[in-house]
C-alpha cells in the first residue's frame, strides 16, 4: 500500500504543479486578472476531485489484478507440488527461462516471474526445489566461464547444471494488460513432456498428459470390449450358410 500511496502523491503533485505553471504563465501573459486566477484555481481544484477516484481506482484495479495473478499462482504451485510428490521416485524441479512470449528472450519480467514461481516451489518443497538465487549464481559462472560467447546459457546448459529431474519453462505475455504465463513441465532425462498449463487469462487451463494418456488407453480399450461383445450377436460365416 505504501508504493500505492507513493504513486498517487506523484499524481496528485504533477496535477498541482502543472495548474501552478498554468497560472504562472497566464499572469506573466497579462491576460487574466486576480479574480481570474481564482477562476483557474477553483476549477482545478474541481478537476483534481474529480480525477482523485479515478487515479485510486486505477491503482486498485492493478493491485486486484496482481493479486489475481498470484492467487493463481499459488494454485498452480500447489499442482506442481502434488506432482513432485505423487512421482514414484524422489524427483528435484527446477524453473528457468520463462521468455518473453513476443521476443523468446529473457527481460526484466523473466527474472520477476522465475523468483516469484522458485519461492512459492521452494516454500512448500525445500528440499526439492533448487532455490532462485543458486539459478542466479549458475547464470554468473556461466558467463565467466565461457566470456567469448555473448549470448545467454541455453535453458539446457543451466538445468543440467543443476542436477535437477524435472524442468518448469515456458513464456510469458501481457495483452489489454492482463499478465498470462504458459508453463510446460519437463523429464530432463527422458526430455518428455509431462504436464503445461497457461495462468493468468480467465482462468487456469490445465493439460495433463500423463492423465490424457490414459484417458485415451481407457477409451480404446472400451472400444475394443464393446466391439467383442457386439461382435457375438453378428452370424458368423458357417451361420449364414
Amino acid at each position: 500500500m505504501t508504493h500505492n500511496k507513493r504513486q498517487i502523491k506523484i499524481v496528485i503533485l504533477q496535477i498541482i504543479q502543472n495548474i501552478n505553471e498554468k497560472c504562472k504563465k497566464e499572469l506573466w501573459l497579462g491576460k487574466i486578472m486576480s479574480q481570474s486566477t481564482f477562476s483557474v484555481v477553483f476549477h482545478s481544484i474541481i478537476f483534481l476531485f474529480i480525477a482523485f477516484p479515478e487515479v485510486v481506482n486505477a491503482v486498485q484495479t492493478q493491485d486486484q489484478l496482481v493479486a489475481n495473478f498470484d492467487s493463481k499462482l499459488e494454485i498452480t504451485t500447489d499442482n506442481i507440488a502434488a506432482r513432485v510428490l505423487g512421482s514414484k521416485k524422489r524427483v528435484v524441479i527446477t524453473v528457468i527461462d520463462l521468455f518473453n512470449h513476443e521476443t523468446q528472450e529473457r527481460d526484466t519480467q523473466t527474472d520477476l516471474l522465475e523468483e516469484k514461481f522458485t519461492d512459492s516451489l521452494y516454500k512448500k518443497l525445500p528440499d526439492q526445489v533448487v532455490p532462485y538465487f543458486e539459478i542466479v549464481y549458475l547464470r554468473l559462472e556461466w558467463r565467466s566461464t565461457f566470456p567469448e560467447i555473448k549470448h545467454d546459457p541455453l535453458t539446457e546448459d543451466i538445468a543440467k547444471l543443476t542436477n535437477a529431474d524435472w524442468l518448469l519453462t515456458g513464456t510469458h505475455q501481457t495483452n489489454d494488460g492482463l499478465l498470462s504465463v504458459s508453463l510446460e513441465l519437463y523429464d530432463l532425462k527422458s526430455e518428455d513432456l509431462l504436464w503445461q498449463t497457461v495462468v493468468g487469462i480467465n482462468s487456469t487451463i490445465e493439460n495433463d498428459l500423463e492423465k490424457n494418456a490414459q484417458l485415451e488407453n481407457g477409451l480404446e480399450e472400451e472400444v475394443a470390449q464393446k466391439f467383442e461383445q457386439n461382435s457375438s450377436l453378428f452370424p458368423t460365416q458357417n451361420d449364414t450358410q
